[in-house]
Formats: structure tokens, sequence, C-alpha cells
């Protein structure tokens, strides 16, 4: 990626847009709350969330609500170059990660009994700088989440969080960038298409 890529300046420009965006623990709020009003949200078994940190749309009360319904929940944490999902059975599991992230304990990063494939997910709850109306979405520019997504059923619904400021005209995307299906503002839902049909029996 060189500087002249188009992603570089509208990655500064929406880290710069989010990190000055005023009540964002309101504005989450907000979006979390919108969140549980989605059927398939609500009905899932198995919900793979980020969990926001800095400025990103915050995760952890929409976390704690789906572990106290007894949903499954699982959790990032970087595995060399990919991203693996791991069962969190408590928010007190989350402990400070390198970039600033909240994973895991390393005590369970990589427990058999904890690990969960991406097909297991009904639910996928996606991150991003920027997406646009297609559903197209700008990440950090590592592709941990590219890869994640391709890895997932196709019937899983790939949810993505952002402030309201986060939706713009057009993200540019090259043909290893993955879409969700809807983006929950704390202004909107934004219905961008349906999961496909799952092959499976």
């Amino acid at each position: 990626m060189t500087d002249a890529d188009p992603k570089v300046e509208l990655r500064r420009a929406a880290l710069e847009r989010r990190d000055a965006l005023p009540d964002r623990e309101a504005r989450a709020r907000q979006i979390q709350e919108a969140v549980h009003l989605i059927d398939r949200f609500a009905s899932a078994r198995v919900v793979s969330s980020y969990v926001g940190v800095k400025s990103e749309v915050a995760t952890q009360q929409l976390i704690g609500h789906l572990l106290f319904h007894g949903t499954t929940v699982a959790v990032p944490w970087r595995e060399g170059e990919e991203l693996a999902l791991v069962r969190l059975d408590a928010l007190e599991e989350l402990v400070p990660s390198s970039f600033g992230l909240l994973e895991p304990s390393p005590g369970i990063c990589g427990s058999p009994d904890r690990e969960l494939l991406a097909n297991a997910c009904d639910v996928l709850i996606i991150p991003g700088l920027a997406f646009d109306r297609t559903g197209a979405r700008l990440g950090y520019g590592r592709g941990y989440y590219d890869r994640l997504l391709r890895r997932v059923r196709p019937d899983a619904l790939r949810i993505g969080l952002a402030f309201d400021g986060q939706v713009v005209e057009t993200v540019p995307t090259g043909p290893t960038d993955e879409r969700v299906h809807l983006i929950v503002t704390e202004e909107e839902l934004i219905r961008v298409s349906a999961p496909a049909e799952s092959a499976g029996p």
C-alpha cells in the first residue's frame, strides 16, 4: 500500500473525525440499544463481537447483555496474522494487550476448550473506521477482519457498528475486502443486503 492509495487518506480523515466526536459514550449506548432490536441478533446462539477500545463504538454493554442472557460470546484475539475466536465467559476475562486492545487473558487464548471456529457464529459484530451504504468497510489496513470473514458461514449476519459520521459516500475496495449486511449508527440502521443461504443441511 502506497501513500497514493485512496484508503490512506480516508483512513486518516475517518480516525480524526471519530476521535473528535463529542458524546461518544451516549452515542455508543444508542447504537448498542439499536442492535438489541435486530431479530437475528436477539435469536442468535453464538455471537462474535469485537471489544471496543479508544474511540471505537463501545461494545462492553452489548457483550454483557449477551452473557447475562446465556448467549455464547466469541471474541477475537490476534494469533500471528489471523484473528482467532475464543469463548468469553465474563467481561473480567478481558485484559489490555498490544495496540491498546482488550483481549481475553493469555490463559484463555489458545485453550482448546475455549476455542470457537468462525463458522460457528450466527452473528458477527464488526468494527471499522468507515462504511458506505453498499456495506463496504474500511479497516485499519492489516486485513484481520477480511480474513476472518472469509471463514464464516454464508448465512451468518455481519453487523458493522459506526457513528453516523463514519458513514461515507464511497469506501474504496479491492478483491480481498469483505462487506457487511447491516450498519448500525446512532441515527439509523442501514440494511445493505441479506446473508446468503447456508449450503449446509
